[in-house]
């Protein structure tokens, strides 16, 4: 996928968690938000929705035998979408979520002993969690965790004449954990903040192509985010089962 096509999509997704709240305005706001101070929320049931906000990565570069560590800390817009399900006992709400996110996390690093430029990019990641909190009135506040993947490119250049040493385009697998808090404004729609942390564990490459000074080397990829999302709830399917 280009830069252009990821940030089109990217801008795309802060445009539809901004038209959720579009129709808000004093001709019909008492019924959008006209209960929104009545009393506990009930979090049962499916619910989908979008999310946007800031993702930075911390990337660690080791070449063995001691020639050369280095970091790399790519950041960017993060977007997407989410689906989930809630139970909920009293105060007590827990479920399971999904979400899929494209962003753009790409920087570029130089080793000087051979001119190579080495580039790593994040265009797409994924998880899939447990939520588990408490509710407060109508704001729920949780944690969140479970498995998480992604895809990265990554690219060894000759920074003296352009050449390609060698790609790698590899789906990697982690965990991801974090926590936030939810609003619901009504019966059907919920706002949210939430911060996550994930690790993708350490991946090796091979000097298949590489110049013959420049060894395998491995990354160890971690990111964290930032993000506010909208929620709308399609009820509770489970009720009376």
């Amino acid at each position: 996928m280009t830069n252009s096509s990821t940030k089109c999509l990217l801008s795309g997704t802060a445009l539809a968690v901004l038209l959720a709240f579009a129709p808000v305005n004093k001709a019909n706001a008492d019924g959008l938000f006209g209960d929104m101070m009545q009393g506990p929320h009930d979090w049962r049931g499916l619910y989908v929705g979008g999310q946007v906000g800031y993702a930075k990565g911390d990337y660690d570069f080791v070449i063995p035998n001691g020639l050369g560590f280095f970091e790399l800390e790519p950041g960017g817009v993060i977007g997407g979408g989410h689906v989930g399900y809630n139970w909920q006992i009293d105060d007590i709400v827990f479920g399971i979520v999904g979400d899929a996110n494209l962003t753009d996390l790409e920087d570029e690093q130089v080793f000087p002993m051979d001119n190579a430029g080495f580039t790593t990019d994040t265009e797409f990641t994924a998880s899939l969690r447990i939520k588990m909190g408490i509710t407060v009135d109508r704001a729920l506040f949780y944690v969140t965790g479970g498995g998480a993947v992604a895809t990265v490119d990554h690219s060894v250049l000759n920074t003296g004449n352009g050449d390609l040493f060698n790609y790698n385009e590899r789906w990697l697998a982690g965990y991801t954990v974090g926590g936030g808090v939810e609003y619901a404004f009504n019966n059907w729609l919920s706002m949210f903040v939430e911060y996550r942390w994930t690790d993708l564990g350490e991946e090796s490459f091979g000097a298949r192509t590489l110049v013959s000074s420049t060894p395998a080397h491995s990354i160890e990829l971690n990111y964290h985010q930032v993000q506010a999302g909208v929620s709308v709830s399609l009820g509770d399917w489970c009720a009376g089962m």
